[in-house]
C-alpha cells in the first residue's frame, strides 16, 4: 500500500512477481495506468482483478485496461455513510461495462422520483440506497 498513488511504482507492482494482486482505484488512476501500458505495455500483470469507483469509468478505458493488463475490472458505487461501497458488479460473473452493478447484500437500491416512488424501468430517477450504513 502507498500513502500517494504513484502510477510508476503501482505498475511496477503489477508487472512484480505477486501472485493475487487486487487494485482499488478511482478511473483517473486506472486510465494513467492505461497510458503507461500504451508506451510501455506490461510484460505480465499480477492483477486477479481490478474495482473501480469514485466517478464513472469510460467504457473505452475499461476495455482497453483489460486489454493491457488481463484483468477483470469491476465497477462499483457507493458513499461514505455506506462505508464506502454498496452497488458493484458481482464478482466471478461477467461485467456490465458502463453498470455499476448490483446492490451488495445487504444494501437495497431503488430508482424513485422527486416523491420517493419507483420509477419504471427504462426512467430517469434519483439513486436511493438502504442498508446498515444509511
Amino acid at each position: 500500500m502507498w500513502p500517494h498513488f504513484i502510477a510508476e511504482e503501482v505498475f511496477a507492482a503489477i508487472e512484480a512477481e505477486e501472485k493475487r494482486t487486487i487494485l482499488y482505484a478511482v478511473p483517473t488512476m486506472i486510465n494513467r495506468l492505461v497510458e503507461m501500458a500504451k508506451n510501455t505495455p506490461p510484460r505480465r500483470s499480477s492483477l486477479r482483478f481490478v474495482i473501480s469507483g469514485g466517478a464513472s469509468l469510460p467504457v473505452e478505458v475499461l476495455h482497453r485496461f483489460q486489454t493491457a493488463f488481463g484483468a477483470t475490472l469491476y465497477e462499483s458505487y457507493g458513499l461514505t455513510e455506506c462505508s464506502p461501497t454498496c452497488v458493484e458488479n458481482p464478482y466471478g460473473k461477467p461485467t456490465r461495462p458502463g453498470s455499476i452493478g448490483l446492490p451488495i447484500p445487504p444494501f437495497r437500491a431503488r430508482i424513485v422520483d422527486d416523491n420517493d416512488q419507483d420509477v419504471p424501468q427504462g426512467e430517469v430517477g434519483n439513486s436511493s440506497f438502504r442498508g446498515p450504513g444509511s
